[in-house]
């Protein structure tokens, strides 16, 4: 970075002042820099691994349907981040694990009743 003062190629990014003319520069931080990233890449992940865990626990309802709506949740709120593809995929994944679960419960919730008839 150069003074766009005198043009000296050296700023001190400590203190923000050219080491040549002692003009105050304004040092823009990197937002990446130091755990400040995008929030949204960890979700739309998360969102991956969830709907992945979610097909996985399908069969205990009580676990995949908990597991799979937080999946969604964070799938959909990571949508517009840099990681789309994940999102999505995770997003997918999720709703065939939720449907799975349900349908479970659901046919689990008839044979119980039928059997006590």
């Amino acid at each position: 970075m150069s003074c766009p003062n005198c043009g000296h190629g050296f700023i001190n990014s400590e203190t923000g002042f050219c080491s040549n003319c002692g003009m105050k520069i304004a040092i823009q931080q990197n937002p990446y820099a130091a755990g400040g990233g995008d929030k949204s890449s960890g979700r739309a992940t998360a969102s991956l691994v969830l709907g992945i865990v979610g097909l996985i626990a399908w069969f205990l309802p009580i676990f995949g349907v908990p597991v799979t709506v937080t999946g969604l949740v964070l799938g959909i709120l990571s949508l517009k981040g840099p990681k789309r593809a994940f999102a999505i995929a995770g997003i997918v994944l999720c709703v065939i694990g939720l449907l799975a679960s349900m349908v479970n419960g659901a046919l689990g919730a008839y044979l119980a009743v039928r059997d006590m008839l």
